[in-house]
């Protein structure tokens, strides 16, 4: 069933990080990482990442895991076009977020999140 396109959420300039990204697979097909397409300036600021050592990049070594962060979760976005969010606790940036995801087109996805208080 090919994902109909969904809305795409538009981030705060300032106070919500914006992420498009791509899944990757192997030569099997098998999905195993996924590249970070492009961040927005508050992906800088909430995360302390720079746009430049992000932008291109596995996020395995963006994130230095050996797992992508929450890969099924967004794998099934992309593949499917149902959008997500939920809220998670970031130990490395000591930080929770609130994190919604969409799909604009098959095997693409995009994640806009907000630091959460408390």
């Amino acid at each position: 069933m090919k994902p109909q396109p969904q809305p795409q959420p538009r981030p705060s300039e300032d106070t919500e990080g914006c992420a498009h990204h791509e899944l990757v697979v192997d030569d099997a097909g098998v999905i195993v990482d996924y590249r970070i397409v492009d961040v927005n300036p508050a992906y800088e600021s909430i995360t302390g990442i720079p746009r430049h050592q992000v932008k291109g990049a596995l996020a395995t070594a963006a994130y230095r895991t050996r797992t992508a962060p929450f890969l099924e979760r967004y794998a099934l976005v992309a593949l499917s076009g149902e959008p997500d969010c939920f809220e998670t606790f970031s130990r490395p940036l000591k930080k929770r977020f609130r994190i919604a995801v969409s799909s604009p087109s098959l095997g693409r996805f995009t994640t806009v999140f907000s630091e959460v208080s408390g």
